[in-house]
């Protein structure tokens, strides 16, 4: 399947290593194609290295984060302009997601979750989507 990892889930992944976040991209990156581009990397990258972080992940601990991220991403760049969803910087979700083919969009973001399905691509919270491909 062609996934696509919300900031907030990678975010939450890297903070915690125990975490649903943690589980799922355990899972997507062993069994799965991860997509990105460079917007959404981008803005990974504007994310992790905020300030506020500085209490959970050392510089080095971004650096390799990221790195790694980007060595197991398919990226993907998209041309359609999309505008359905209510915060327009998560748009750049959903022409990812519609230039990828992806299966699923894996969000904590309220503003992707209630346009579930959009243009048949699925977007999930980490829970439902273990629970989707029966993984505790």
């Amino acid at each position: 399947m062609k996934i696509i990892l919300d900031t907030n889930i990678l975010l939450s992944a890297s903070f915690s290593k125990f975490s649903t976040s943690a589980r799922v991209l355990e899972i997507v990156f062993q069994k799965h194609t991860v997509l990105a581009s460079f917007e959404t990397y981008s803005e990974i990258k504007e994310v992790i290295y905020r300030k506020k972080f500085d209490l959970y992940l050392t510089h080095e601990e971004r650096k390799l984060f990221l790195n790694k991220f980007l060595d197991d991403v398919h990226l993907i760049n998209p041309e359609e302009k999309i505008s359905a969803c209510r915060d327009p910087k998560d748009n750049m979700i959903l022409e990812l997601a519609v230039a990828g083919n992806a299966d699923f969009i894996i969000t904590g973001d309220q503003d992707l979750l209630v346009l579930n399905p959009f243009r048949d691509i699925k977007i999930v919270n980490p829970v439902d989507f273990l629970e989707i491909i029966k993984v505790g």
